[in-house]
């Protein structure tokens, strides 16, 4: 009779607490007001002024997000406009990102979202 014993280990990766937003502006003007925060409005909310053609990196600090699942929401406003344009994308599960960035590329009349995952070099 043979007896055969496994053992089998998983390191545990450590989730991060950080995520980078990059912002670049590709309007044909200044962005007066950019604001980033969780969908749930947690979060640090960042305030820039982003300049045509300019880009911004943001960190964003998840050390004190309920440990739930959520998304982000970018809002913004450009210099010659009273309106400001909110928008929700992504997503992160138990108060952790999914990434390690996120690009996000403003237009006049959209953002892409482009993700960075903990993978890439």
């Amino acid at each position: 009779m043979v007896n055969l014993i496994g053992f089998a280990s998983c390191k545990q990766i450590e989730q991060s607490h950080q995520l980078t937003f990059q912002v670049t502006n590709k309007t044909q003007e200044t962005i007066g007001y950019l604001s980033l925060s969780t969908t749930k409005g947690q979060g640090k909310i960042v305030r820039y002024v982003v300049s045509k053609d300019a880009t911004v990196n943001v960190n964003f600090d998840f050390n004190q997000i309920d440990k739930t699942d959520g998304g982000y929401q970018v809002m913004y406003q450009l210099a010659s406009s009273t309106d400001t344009s909110p928008e929700n994308f992504g997503y992160y599960t138990n108060g952790y990102p999914l990434e390690k960035a996120l690009v996000l590329t403003v237009y006049t009349d959209s953002i892409s979202v482009d993700r960075i995952s903990f993978n890439s070099h």
